[in-house]
């Protein structure tokens, strides 16, 4: 385990995933933390299924985690780029 915060960032992309997204991202969660990851931006590209609510629910308790909600799905590259912008 990594003892403190590395230089490291993650982005992650997701679309209309409600029905998985609270589960893998409470496993990932958790491995992130236990190897200190900085920053986690998760990038929501318009999702119409409950995702986007799930996503501030579990952001409220977790201060690494940066939500990117997209105003329209422009494709998975054009989500990754915006965290990258961050």
């Amino acid at each position: 385990m990594i003892e403190s915060l590395s230089d490291v960032s993650v982005s992650i992309v997701t679309f209309n995933n409600a029905d998985i997204i609270k589960d893998r991202l409470t496993r990932l969660l958790t491995i992130f933390k236990n190897n200190q990851v900085a920053d986690i931006f998760i990038v929501d590209n318009y999702s119409t299924d409950g995702t986007r609510e799930i996503l501030q629910k579990i952001a409220e308790d977790n201060s690494r985690l940066k939500l990117i909600l997209l105003d329209s799905n422009k494709g998975f590259g054009f989500g990754h780029n915006q965290a990258i912008k961050k």
